[in-house]
C-alpha cells in the first residue's frame, strides 16, 4: 500500500516536470463488454395434420344377402338356439345359429327365405361355429319375432338395396363396432317397410321387403 503510494507520488512529480500526465501505476483492467444475447426464436408450431373428416357409414357396409334355409336343428348344448344350413348363392351351405328357439316355430324356419348378414366375423356358439346371422323383426309391443316377408321374385344370393343411396360395394368383414352403430337404425315404418335410418326403404330388385310388425326393431 505504501509502496503504490510511493509510485503514485513520483510519477506526479515526473508529469510535473515532463509535462506528461501522470502514468496510472495501477494496470488497467480491460473489461469487456458483454453480449447481449438475442432471445432464441421459438420453432414454428408443426402444423398438425388435419383429421380426415368421419365417413358416413352407409348400410351398404354390411353384406346382406337373400337366403334359404336348407335345415333347422336344435343345438345340442344350448337351449335357446337353432342350428340352420343356409344356401346364400356360394358353394356351400353357410352354418348359422340363432337364437330363435321359443320365438318361432322349428316348422315355420324350414325351406323359408330370409335376408343374412354374410360378412360378419364367424363365431363359436357353444361349440359351433357361426357363420353369418338372420334378420328378423320384432314387434314393438309383444316382443313376439318373425322372418322378414321377402320378394316372391327374390333368388337366393341376391343383395339388397335402399332407397337414397347408391349401390356400393359391401366391406370385406364389417368391424363389430360399425355393426353396433348401423344395426339399431334398421326397423320398419308404419307401412310394415323394411327401412334404414326410418326413411330408407329396403329393396330386392325393385321390391320392398316387408313383415306384418310396423315401427318395429329389425335385428
Amino acid at each position: 500500500m505504501v509502496l503504490e503510494k510511493s509510485l503514485d507520488l513520483l510519477n506526479d512529480i515526473i508529469g510535473k516536470v515532463t509535462g506528461e500526465p501522470a502514468k496510472d501505476s495501477k494496470p488497467k483492467v480491460e473489461v469487456k463488454e458483454k453480449k447481449t444475447e438475442q432471445p432464441k426464436e421459438k420453432p414454428a408450431p408443426k402444423k398438425q395434420a388435419k383429421k380426415n373428416a368421419p365417413q358416413e357409414i352407409t348400410p351398404y357396409a354390411l353384406n346382406i344377402r337373400v337366403g334359404k334355409i336348407l335345415s333347422v336343428e336344435r343345438h345340442p348344448d344350448a337351449d335357446s338356439l337353432f342350428i340352420e344350413k343356409i344356401d346364400v348363392g356360394e358353394e356351400k351351405p353357410r352354418n348359422v345359429c340363432s337364437g330363435l328357439v321359443g320365438k318361432i316355430e322349428q316348422s315355420d324356419i324350414q325351406d323359408k327365405y330370409v335376408l343374412v348378414v354374410c360378412n360378419l366375423k364367424p363365431g363359436n356358439m357353444r361349440g359351433v361355429t357361426s357363420e353369418a346371422m338372420i334378420l328378423c323383426a320384432t314387434d314393438a309391443v309383444t316382443n313376439a319375432v318373425e322372418l322378414l316377408k321377402i320378394p316372391t321374385s327374390a333368388k337366393v344370393g341376391d343383395k339388397v338395396d335402399y332407397e337414397g343411396y347408391d349401390a356400393q360395394d359391401p366391406d370385406e368383414q364389417v368391424n363389430p363396432k360399425k355393426l353396433t352403430k348401423l344395426m339399431p337404425l334398421w326397423g320398419t315404418d308404419a307401412q310394415g317397410n323394411v327401412v334404414f335410418d326410418k326413411t330408407h326403404v329396403v329393396k330386392i330388385s325393385e321390391e320392398v321387403v316387408k313383415s306384418t310388425f310396423i315401427n318395429s326393431v329389425v335385428k
